[in-house]
């Protein structure tokens, strides 16, 4: 006989048989993740597949130059651009967080690992805030993970597809961040506990913008579910932490907004019938008094609304990325309609409906679309800008080269991932497109339309742009233009398996002598604010680009004779500090190929000289002699900094002053 102090733990059979579909469930999705995505993702990804290869080289960045601080300018691509200043910087920054204990591949792919396994928790998590049993709660969580892989063609981000296909990493990020807040703020209603919904409201905001402005619609459509003063306050109080907490790189966004070039790219999956569908949702539940739920519909209404109009007036932004918000609702919605009595049945069904959209899809590609496996290497030594002329026909996937080869060589270059963070990405886009009209623009607007009409003529543009632009060198499958050197022959050969792509053998050019910094010969021109662009866009194309400049304000009409020059004598790895002599004796126009942004201040013999815009977004500057630019901190970033300084603090005593409650009630 066993005996009776035996303390032994006990297997609870019952419970098992209970939730016996609650652990197949976890078990067939964490399985399926394990070994059809995450094992070849490890084995064979090398991350430099599509936009995964920008958001790899965004962590590597960080890493190598930015950490501890999330955000800083980057010299790599169009010109010059601020580092996650404009795009949510949390996956980037967890990456780099852990590489400094594992190598950056590894780090990158285990957090993208751990997102995707805590996805369908956090489903589960937010079915079982709204009061569902286990074993539906588990059902709804195989529907919405099912609904992941239900779009193949349509890379809406924080689906599968979207995620390893296409790389939408930081859009991975937020969905379990984003599900794990919806669950919370619901926990919370009855506590009036806001600190932790307001933690993961601002880890939602800061992975990925536009989950996060669907986080808030949340908590706008749970107050507008019970709208009294109380609630109102709390809303208040939550939104204000969590504006605080997220404050050090919202509020510089919000100052420099000025500085961003997106878009309006890609339109909703959706209609006006399915706006309907969630009114008059909301309407009946709201009649029936049956609001256990109400705050989905209520989400729903608002963000196809917000979808709607940023569609019909092409708003800057691209709302594709909000249609798995809205997909991943349904089978909550589908849930509350079912009677008891058919539980079993539909779960039986759900499982059938996932296992069968799951193992349906024939296009997930976790290990990469990327054919590269040794190193691309570069001469050593190259003191200049190098344009990567790499048509997607010419390499494995967009992204591919115009990543891999800056950062294994450690070379700045012209075109990147993160377009939306120049305005110069619009003169780089057209640039690429005169080599080959096949080269692809994105995320911003460009003229490809006029280079293709130019045809021809558009390549007798391209010496005198790529000397305005400081771009010294080219490596190109492309005949070389006249004038240029040879540098490095048979740079790369791209190839695959299955020979479907021909075989293009990538050389360096030295196409000019061209420098960063240079002295002007000529008075630039002022031009009105009003018609910048416009004739920014003309000056790009004609001759004139090599021979005058355009400026946004009126300037001394100073000039250089021609012998002036510049020489740099310090430079950090980031830029964000140059110190440079310019050899004249009188002062003298001084043109900076570097992005303009309002972090830039320049001095020369300890006075801040005043900072001009050039065409297209570069900066000039009127000095002599020993002259400094500096990357520094604006009063917003200071005022973000000290905010979020605040926000912690507020979450530290809201922390400490719960934990005595606890410790006073325990006593």
């Amino acid at each position: 006989m066993q005996p009776k102090n035996d303390k032994t733990p006990q297997v609870n059979l019952e419970w098992i048989w209970e939730n016996a579909y609650f652990l197949f469930a976890f078990l067939f999705v964490f399985g399926y993740i394990a070994f059809f995505i995450l094992v070849p993702f490890f084995q064979h990804n090398n991350l430099f597949s599509y936009d995964m290869a920008g958001s790899y080289f965004s962590a590597w960045y960080t890493k190598e130059y930015l950490f501890p601080s999330p955000v800083g300018w980057n010299p790599y691509f169009f010109f010059g651009f601020a580092q996650s200043q404009f795009y949510a910087p949390l996956f980037s920054y967890l990456s780099a967080a852990l590489a400094f204990v594992v190598p950056i591949d590894i780090a990158f792919k285990s957090v993208l690992s751990l997102v995707v396994l805590l996805t369908p928790v956090s489903f589960y998590y937010f079915a079982r805030s709204f009061g569902f049993s286990i074993n539906n709660c588990a059902a709804i969580m195989l529907l919405m993970f099912a609904l992941l892989f239900a779009f193949p063609e349509g890379n809406y981000g924080a689906n599968i597809n979207a995620t390893f296909g296409v790389g939408f990493v930081a859009q991975a990020l937020s969905i379990p961040l984003f599900f794990f807040y919806f669950g919370a703020l619901k926990n919370s209603l009855k506590t009036r506990e806001f600190v932790l919904p307001s933690l993961l409201l601002a880890l939602t905001i800061l992975a990925h913008t536009w989950t996060g402005i669907g986080g808030i619609l949340i908590a706008i459509a749970f107050f507008v579910s019970d709208p009294k003063v109380q609630a109102a306050i709390y809303f208040a109080k939550h939104l204000f932490l969590s504006f605080l907490l997220t404050a050090f790189w919202a509020v510089p966004v919000i100052a420099k907004k000025a500085y961003v070039a997106v878009g309006h790219i890609g339109k909703m999956a959706f209609s006006f019938e399915m706006l309907a569908v969630a009114i008059v949702l909301t309407f009946f539940m709201w009649r029936s008094k049956q609001d256990r739920i109400m705050q989905v519909p209520l989400f729903l209404v608002a963000i196809l609304i917000i979808s709607i109009i940023g569609d019909s007036f092409n708003l800057p932004f691209h709302p594709y990325r909000l249609t798995m918000l809205v997909y991943l609702m349904a089978p909550i919605i589908l849930f509350y309609f079912w009677k008891n009595s058919l539980d079993m049945a539909w779960r039986g069904i759900c499982i059938i409906v996932a296992v069968f959209i799951i193992f349906s899809i024939p296009n997930l590609e976790p290990q990469g679309y990327s054919t590269i496996k040794n190193p691309i290497m570069l001469p050593e030594g190259l003191d200049g800008r190098v344009l990567i002329n790499a048509p997607p026909s010419r390499q494995a996937n967009p992204h591919e080269l115009t990543e891999i080869i800056p950062m294994q060589n450690k070379v700045h270059s012209v075109i990147g991932l993160f377009s939306d963070s120049s305005k110069n990405s619009r003169y780089a886009f057209n640039l690429l497109r005169e080599f080959d009209n096949t080269n692809l623009n994105w995320g911003v607007a460009s003229d490809v339309q006029r280079v293709d009409l130019m045809g021809e003529d558009a390549k007798n543009l391209i010496p005198g742009q790529l000397e305005r632009f400081g771009i010294k060198y080219v490596l190109t499958s492309d005949p070389p233009l006249d004038g240029w050197r040879l540098v490095a022959n048979n740079v790369y050969t791209p190839r695959n398996s299955n020979n479907f792509m021909e075989q293009y053998h990538y050389s360096l050019y030295a196409a000019n002598n061209t420098q960063i910094i240079e002295v002007l010969d000529f008075v630039p021109r002022y031009v009105p604010e009003e018609k910048w662009e416009g004739e920014v866009v003309e000056w790009f194309f004609s001759p004139q680009i090599n021979q005058t400049l355009l400026v946004n304000e009126p300037v001394r009409e100073l000039k250089g004779s021609g012998s002036e020059s510049v020489q740099i004598l310090e430079q950090s790895p980031t830029m964000e500090y140059i110190r440079f002599n310019v050899n004249s004796e009188k002062v003298v126009p001084v043109l900076i190929k570097i992005s303009e942004f309002p972090n830039w201040r320049a001095y020369s013999e300890g006075k801040e000289l005043k900072i001009y815009r050039a065409s297209p977004h570069f900066m000039l500057i009127y000095t002599k002699g020993e002259t400094e630019l500096r990357y520094e901190q604006t009063i917003a970033d200071v005022t973000g900094i000290l905010l979020s300084a605040i926000g912690a603090l507020v979450v530290l005593y809201l922390g400490i002053l719960r934990k005595n409650k606890t410790k006073n009630k325990g006593g």
